[in-house]
């Protein structure tokens, strides 16, 4: 709610507030014949005089009783009778009035900005942006995410500033980042299976696609509270699919299809890791298990068998995919320090800008070679062998941040299509971000 907003609002209340004022004002001001009123009392008085003398006679009341009352009665009729004074409006307290007003109009923009929910309506337009666009600028990126600490540290109960900062934390590739947030999710409502899974696979993710301890036991937590949760059961496959435990793997990758459109890619990733599962038993049924032991990713990659050299294998097809083979570089001329961070994210062409797999460097390593693979998608479901249309994107952080700062140097390589043999591309980050 913006200060024009407040403002008409503390406006609004006026005639509710000065109400009660005028109401009696105008019951003050009614016209009364003073003659009547005064007959009308004394008829009043009479009628009382000669119910006390009654009840007297009656011997219902003593005669000090009935003197009593009789005394009541004439202070009473006193009391009515006497002439009326103007009273003056500050007597009857409208000076407090214009006082109550000022204290409403202060204090009412100052409340709101304390406990009101202005830094709330200020992150929902910027989501609102994010929705509508697909993707936000640097710098809006960056102020989301100073928003969404600010307001986290101010009310750290509130799940949904945590929610909002893993989903950020994962965008910019900063896995770490997104596995702290996603825990304190997570510990808000322990019962949560879909808060369990997104800090599963967080955990998965930042241990370089490893089934440490701690994303185990994440995982098995995730998987006891929901066991129908579709990440959890990605998950699952991959964990039983690195122990060669195939047909485990296969029951879990075929529980996560259930709902699914074929036609989408989580769907075609899951299947792709089942018949990869499927070839792998029907190497060892023909005899061939001690091949097939050794072509078993055992660090846990995602979803995938690996050949004698290395390479995944394409299920459905005799093609290997080996990935992206990156040269990078940075030009001569752009001053830097060996510590700068380097990033460098794969993206959907056809997609919002979300990192498919990414990798983080330092200045000091360039010029180098490296190879993006499924080994370094971020998201389980995404697999970097699922896409056939990619763009790399490769910058020189000033800041030290994930997210792209104005004055960061950068290299975009086009949009790119996956063939059966390795890509290769030469990359040399030389222009300057706005």
């Amino acid at each position: 709610m913006s200060t024009h907003e407040v403002f008409l609002l503390v406006l609004a209340t006026v005639p509710f507030i000065a109400y009660p004022w005028f109401a009696s004002l105008r019951s003050a001001e009614l016209p009364v014949d003073s003659d009547l009123r005064e007959s009308q009392n004394v008829r009043l008085y009479n009628e009382q005089c000669s119910l006390f003398d009654e009840q007297l006679a009656a011997t219902e009341i003593s005669y000090e009783q009935h003197r009593h009352l009789m005394t009541e009665a004439q202070q009473l009729l006193l009391q009515n009778t006497a002439p009326g004074k103007r009273i003056g409006v500050f007597d009857d307290g409208y000076w407090i009035l214009p006082l109550l007003l000022i204290s409403v109009a202060v204090a009412t923009p100052w409340l709101y900005a304390k406990i009101g929910a202005a830094k709330d309506e200020a992150i929902y337009r910027l989501l609102a942006e994010y929705a509508a666009d697909g993707s936000l600028d640097g710098s809006s990126s960056a102020d989301m995410v100073v928003r969404l600490e600010q307001r986290a540290s101010e009310r750290p109960e509130n799940i949904y500033y945590w929610m909002l900062l893993g989903q950020f934390a994962t965008t910019r590739a900063d896995i770490a980042a997104a596995a702290k947030y996603y825990q304190r999710a997570s510990e808000l409502s322990p019962e949560n299976g879909h808060l369990l899974a997104q800090y599963a696979q967080a955990l998965f993710f930042a241990d370089n696609n490893q089934f440490t301890e701690r994303v185990s036991r994440a995982l098995s937590r995730a998987f006891l509270v929901d066991s129908n949760n579709r990440l959890v059961l990605g998950l699952k496959g991959i964990e039983a699919f690195s122990l060669r435990q195939l047909n485990a793997a296969i029951g879990y990758w075929q529980r996560a299809q259930r709902g699914l459109d074929p036609s989408v890619v989580e769907f075609q990733s899951l299947q792709a890791g089942i018949d990869r599962a499927r070839h792998g038993l029907s190497l060892e049924a023909d005899g061939a298990g001690s091949s097939v032991k050794r072509g078993i990713a055992t660090d846990g990659a995602p979803n995938k068998l690996l050949s004698d050299d290395g390479n995944s294998t394409l299920s459905g097809h005799g093609a290997r995919w080996s990935g992206l083979e990156i040269a990078l570089s940075i030009d001569p001329q752009i001053l830097y320090t060996p510590e700068q961070a380097v990033f460098v994210a794969v993206i959907d062409a056809k997609g919002r800008p979300m990192p498919i797999a990414a990798r983080k460097l330092t200045a000091s390593a360039l010029p180098i070679t490296i190879r993006l693979s499924d080994r370094d998608s971020l998201v389980a479901s995404r697999l970097l062998s699922s896409f056939q249309h990619v763009e790399v994107i490769a910058r020189l952080s000033t800041s030290g941040s994930a997210t792209p700062q104005a004055g960061d140097w950068e290299v975009r390589s086009g949009r790119l299509k996956r063939h059966s043999k390795p890509t290769e591309l030469a990359l040399e980050i030389s222009q300057k971000r706005p």
